[in-house]
């Protein structure tokens, strides 16, 4: 059982010229959630998120290359009645999309973007949840953001009926937040690290 209730506003630029267009734009949300979790007792939780979020890009093209490169800047701030704690997240959030075009059957594709992952209210909370007799959930109130990088290489080749695509991708996160599990007095605890 529960509420949530948001505003979110959003403010947009763009720009055209020769062969390139230049986007911007902020947008805020405000979101409030209020609900109550039923286990052996009623838990009321409470928290409240802004988020601010501000971008540019630039895409383009010349000749046979086409273009998109973004950057953008996120803020985030959690309070949490519930725990009596604010948490504070910023996030750089480049991107680049490169597509060259080999001649009119074939493209060649590199992409690049590195998001910034913050951890939620629900991996934060220390409290302890029952899901049922033998299993149970805690959040990590020590949790941090981390980067996650993607790289990818696609290339496709179209003959009439036949087409044919092939692609490598890598992914790469440096402390990485993960579930684990572990045995603790008389059941199993699922938690965060």
């Amino acid at each position: 059982e529960g509420d949530k209730y948001s505003v979110i506003g959003d403010l947009l630029y763009s720009y055209s010229f020769k062969n390139n267009k230049i986007s911007t734009g902020i947008k805020y949300s405000h979101v409030t959630s209020k609900q109550d979790m039923v286990n052996a007792s009623t838990m009321h939780t409470e928290s409240k998120n802004d988020e601010l979020i501000a971008y540019a890009e630039l895409v383009g093209n010349v000749k046979k290359l086409s273009y998109k490169f973004s950057v953008g800047g996120d803020y985030s701030k959690f309070n949490s009645q519930t725990l009596n704690k604010d948490y504070n997240f910023t996030a750089f959030k480049p991107s680049l999309f490169l597509n060259y075009n080999l001649n009119k059957k074939s493209a060649i594709n590199l992409s690049y973007q590195m998001n910034t992952i913050n951890p939620t209210l629900a991996e934060l909370s220390p409290s302890l949840y029952m899901i049922d007799y033998k299993y149970a959930y805690s959040g990590n109130p020590d949790l941090k953001p981390y980067n996650k990088h993607n790289i990818e290489l696609f290339y496709f080749f179209n003959q009439g009926d036949f087409l044919f695509t092939t692609d490598v991708s890598v992914s790469y996160a440096r402390n990485p937040i993960l579930t684990f599990f572990k045995t603790e007095q008389n059941h199993i605890l699922e938690t965060i690290d």
